[in-house]
């Protein structure tokens, strides 16, 4: 019911393209919606306030009784398009108009400026065209302005027995299964449909990917049950950090999502994340309380290495390494590359993530794994330094070294303690990380195996001086044995050993 915009003057809408190569609208200036824009188009349609309420949400495909409109003819002449957008619809009003919260939310609005209104020696209109437009027709005679209740109230009742509105598959019991998936392995997803002639799963595993669809099927060969009974089933493989779901079902006329406002809103499950992808990144202990602030209490910091915000779901921290399941973790969101904060022994303020258990000073351990005892990260130490702390550097990646307290922060080390080239960690099981401090050249590396042959070389062009430059090195494919890594920069070089186990 909004003219003043694409679907009527084809303006007040932006289109962009997103990252994966797909055009989407950001509309504005609703000022006009509800029927109360009628020029144009409305015009060659004789728009009456009547016609408004009985407006055909697919005018544009039936009966061009418009100028033609592309971006939503093309859409709506593929039939599971026009299911979809008639979905959505039927979601809006269920989710604002059948339910009145369009009329409690504008009633409030009227109320807040009445006074105002009432005041105002400059309006177009009359305070009692003001107050009686919230539910019935006001304004001259020539231009009538529809009113808002009675507006919605004809448009509930002509699209309620709209094609496509009614008779729509019924979806309930979405569920995955096993309850506990590892990163890359198959998973099984099902759903009760009643009323439909076909189910979709359409799902992604990262948050910016475009969702694929697979079909779900009855017939007791997809985790289903028995055949023929409703209940629908697929297999996928949960490859990355996250999976994000929804269903869609059709029959000959309708359709219906699950969640109902998909791709916005989705099902999702959380699979455990695998070594690296959450790690123990800083641990600070102070014995002297009461502290001032977070920074002087004793904490651990926990930090999300990857691209998504991760659940932490039936996690542990322990310094037992006959009770991992010491503490367990509220179900909580790291965002992506981003920190938790966990205070030792109570030394957080009360609504704050606090930990049952302390970790002693000298020759300690920190586990942090699942339910399962799964692994997630570990901490052995032989001295927790004072004042000080022990940390991850490079931040989330590197080795534990002792650096100055960096309190749900990137961890660093002064530049005065770092060696101009160092590598981590060695021996290496697979990834070999390097850095290289005080920039101010391009960067060879070389790898030569036992017998002095290389086997591999890379330039490294840099375009910032005094920099820090980290990188790494995929050795996954080398054999175990004893490797020698040469770097050469700005006339310098060095060559280490390094052991892949």
């Amino acid at each position: 019911m909004n003219l003043d915009s694409y679907i009527g003057y084809s303006q007040n809408y932006y289109l962009y393209k997103d990252g994966n190569g797909r055009f989407n609208t950001i509309p504005w200036d609703f000022n006009m919606s509800f029927g109360s824009f009628r020029n144009t188009d409305g015009i060659s349609l004789n728009l009456t306030i009547d016609k408004m309420g009985k407006l055909d949400p697919l005018e544009h495909l039936l009966y061009n009784s418009y100028t033609p409109r592309p971006l939503m003819k093309k859409l709506f002449v593929v039939p599971q398009y026009r299911k979809m957008y008639l979905a959505h619809l039927r979601t809006i009003v269920k989710e604002n108009f059948e339910n009145n919260e369009y009329f409690n939310m504008a009633s409030e609005y009227q109320s807040l400026i009445d006074t105002l209104v009432l005041n105002d020696t400059n309006k177009f209109y009359s305070y009692t065209d003001f107050t009686d437009n919230l539910t019935i027709d006001a304004g001259p005679t020539s231009a009538k302005i529809p009113g808002l209740k009675s507006l919605v109230d004809a448009r509930i009742l002509y699209l309620s027995t709209y094609t496509g509105f009614s008779g729509y598959p019924i979806i309930s019991n979405v569920n995955h299964s096993p309850e506990i998936v590892q990163q890359n392995t198959p998973v099984w997803i099902t759903a009760k449909v009643s009323g439909s002639s076909s189910v979709q799963l359409n799902y992604r595993c990262s948050h910016e990917a475009i969702f694929s669809a697979v079909d779900m099927f009855d017939d007791g060969n997809h985790n289903d049950g028995a055949a023929g009974d409703s209940v629908y089933g697929a297999q996928v493989l949960a490859e990355g950090k996250v999976f994000q779901y929804y269903i869609w079902a059709e029959n000959d006329s309708t359709g219906s999502f699950s969640p109902e406002r998909a791709q916005y809103e989705f099902h999702s499950f959380q699979p455990q994340v695998n070594q690296e992808d959450v790690v123990i990144n800083e641990v600070h202990i102070n014995n002297s309380a009461p502290y001032t602030t977070f920074k002087d209490g004793s904490w651990v910091e926990l930090f999300n290495n990857t691209q998504e915000n991760i659940i932490l779901q039936s996690a542990y921290l322990s310094n037992d390494s006959s009770n991992f399941m010491q503490w367990q973790l509220p179900d909580t969101i790291i965002p992506s590359k981003s920190y938790l904060m966990i205070g030792l022994n109570n030394s957080f303020a009360s609504n704050n993530i606090n930990t049952c258990f302390s970790i002693p000073n000298e020759n300690g351990f920190l586990y942090f794994t699942y339910e399962t005892g799964k692994p997630i990260d570990a901490l052995s130490y032989n001295q927790l330094p004072t004042n000080l702390s022990i940390g991850r550097y490079p931040n989330g990646k590197g080795l534990f070294s002792t650096m100055l307290p960096t309190f749900a922060g990137y961890n660093s080390i002064p530049s005065s303690e770092r060696v101009s080239f160092s590598v981590f960690p060695n021996p290496t099981q697979g990834k070999l990380y390097f850095e290289l401090s005080d920039l101010r050249a391009d960067l060879s590396i070389e790898i030569y195996n036992a017998i002095s042959q290389k086997i591999y070389s890379q330039q490294y062009f840099i375009d910032q001086a005094d920099a820090l430059f980290c990188n790494s090195i995929d050795l996954e494919y080398l054999s175990a044995g004893v490797y020698y890594l040469k770097a050469t920069w700005e006339n310098q070089n060095t060559i280490i050993k390094i052991i892949k186990q």
